[in-house]
C-alpha cells in the first residue's frame, strides 16, 4: 500500500536474492500483487520423532490444510 516503503523494501530484498528480475519488475510484480486476496499459512508441524533438531508435518491436519488449498 505504500509504494515509496515497497520500492525501498524491494532494493535491500534484491541484495540478498538472487534473480534475473530487474528492481523495476519485481516492483511491478509485489504491486500487481497488491490487488490479490493474499492468504499466509502454517502448515501444522511437530518435532521430528527421530530428530528434534527438524519438524515433521502433523497429521491429518496437514493433509486437510492442503485439500483445501486445492
Amino acid at each position: 500500500m505504500n509504494p515509496g516503503g515497497l520500492k525501498a523494501f524491494l532494493g535491500e530484498v534484491r541484495k540478498s536474492v538472487k534473480t534475473d528480475l530487474s528492481l523495476e519488475s519485481m516492483y511491478g510484480l509485489a504491486t500487481s500483487l497488491s490487488k490479490t486476496d493474499l492468504r499466509f499459512v502454517t502448515v501444522p508441524w511437530k518435532p521430528h520423532p527421530d530428530d528434534p533438531n527438524r519438524i515433521a508435518w502433523k497429521q491429518p491436519e496437514a493433509a486437510k490444510l492442503f485439500k483445501s488449498l486445492g
